[in-house]
């Protein structure tokens, strides 16, 4: 065991200093230790409704809100520790991965969708929003967004005219008589 006492820590990241950082939902605040355990330091305080903490290609740490306001919250470990906001319409926002290029993708658990947000707040849909969750995105080798939602395994399109690919993970098993 790392530490005791999280405060539904979730969506955490290992960070470039290789120590792990979690946010505290309940608390607003945001923490890292080291991988053979010790005493957690604060890193964020004050962090509107975090839910998920992700290190962007350039090691810069983000906070995303799970909250009305479709905030995420930029932290400047490296140099003065000074924060900035990125505020978007997307609200409840669940996790986030960045692609080779840096450009960030979010996912919401209220609209189950997946879209691009860029710095200055602006986003553009990428997975229609209606999915069932979705817990999880990423962004593979290549360069293609993924998303995990339930059972199931989904990537946009390659065109405006194609639909969502959609890929069954994990089917109920059959039984018989």
């Amino acid at each position: 065991m790392l530490t005791a006492g999280l405060a539904m820590g979730n969506a955490m990241q290992l960070g470039p200093d290789g120590r792990l950082y979690y946010p505290h939902m309940l608390t607003g605040e945001v923490f890292r230790i080291p991988l053979d355990g010790g005493e957690p330091e604060l890193v964020a305080a004050d962090v509107p409704d975090p839910v998920a903490v992700r290190f962007d290609r350039a090691g810069t740490l983000l906070v995303l809100s799970r909250g009305e306001s479709g905030i995420v919250t930029r932290v400047d470990l490296a140099g003065t520790g000074d924060r900035s906001e990125i505020v978007s319409e997307l609200n409840a926002l669940d996790n986030a991965a960045f692609d080779a290029d840096n450009r960030m993708f979010v996912s919401s658990y209220a609209h189950g969708g997946v879209a691009e947000l860029a710095a200055d707040g602006r986003t553009r849909q990428i997975v229609p929003r209606g999915l069932g969750g979705p817990f999880g995105v990423t962004i593979d080798l290549g360069g293609g967004v993924h998303v995990a939602d339930h059972y199931r395994l989904t990537r946009p399109a390659d065109g405006p005219e194609e639909d969502v690919t959609t890929t069954q993970l994990l089917t109920r098993p059959t039984t018989s008589a």
